[in-house]
């Protein structure tokens, strides 16, 4: 089962965290935060698989936050979820090594595929 930690700011992702994948997911939520700095010492206290990163996370920009994944030479999985899709914005995340972008609201189904 892979381990995942999802930072992001939308509330409805992190209410329902024991299944944001689904019953059926091979995927395991092990950790969530709210804002950039929380979400990077999740990440570096437990070096999961899969990070799911919102583009716009409080206290810190969501590209600042994977700067650091990568200058850490963290090798999880990045997904990033954004609702402004920005082409020089999404550009910069590919150059830093995202894995996949999504626009949100993401569903379950969207999630699985990824």
């Amino acid at each position: 089962m892979r381990t995942v930690i999802i930072a992001t700011n939308i509330d409805t992702l992190i209410q329902d965290q024991n299944q944001p994948f689904g019953a059926n997911s091979s995927c395991k939520l092990v950790g969530t935060a709210s804002d950039g700095e929380s979400g990077l010492q999740l990440l570096e206290g437990m070096n999961p698989e899969i990070v799911v990163l919102d583009l716009q996370v409080p206290d810190m920009d969501g590209l600042e936050v994977l700067y650091r994944v990568r200058k850490n030479h963290m090798t999880s999985k990045i997904i990033i979820l954004t609702s402004n899709v920005s082409f020089p914005y999404i550009q910069k995340a590919i150059i830093m090594g995202i894995d996949a972008c999504l626009q949100k609201p993401v569903s379950q189904d969207e999630f699985q595929a990824t």
